[in-house]
């Protein structure tokens, strides 16, 4: 099964994913209908906007085809308690 390993980022002051991957032009086609996905050639990931909803989109958008690696997220510390839904503790994350 092919992996995508996700890790928080910001580009400025904006949240954004960086999703980490083997080439793969099929996957990068999905990324592409995310809104603001660009490709950043000095990290060699692409990034996606991080707003409400993106990670479940994430879940729709490469269903049981991919495995989204989360680990990173979670290795960081970032889990904060009392969230919800892992799109809360993300957003919430990446405020600090």
């Amino acid at each position: 099964m092919k992996t995508i390993k996700v890790r928080p980022g910001k580009i400025g002051r904006k949240k954004c994913l960086q999703l980490i991957f083997k080439y793969d032009q099929e996957i990068i086609g999905l990324i592409k209908t995310f809104p603001g996905s660009c490709w950043q050639p000095e990290q060699k990931c692409w990034r996606i906007n991080l707003e409400e909803g993106t990670m479940n989109k994430l879940v729709e958008v490469f269903g049981g085809n991919v495995r989204l690696d989360l680990e990173s997220l979670i290795d960081s510390g970032l889990r904060s308690k009392g969230k919800s839904t892992t799109s809360e503790f993300v957003l919430n994350a990446l405020d600090k």
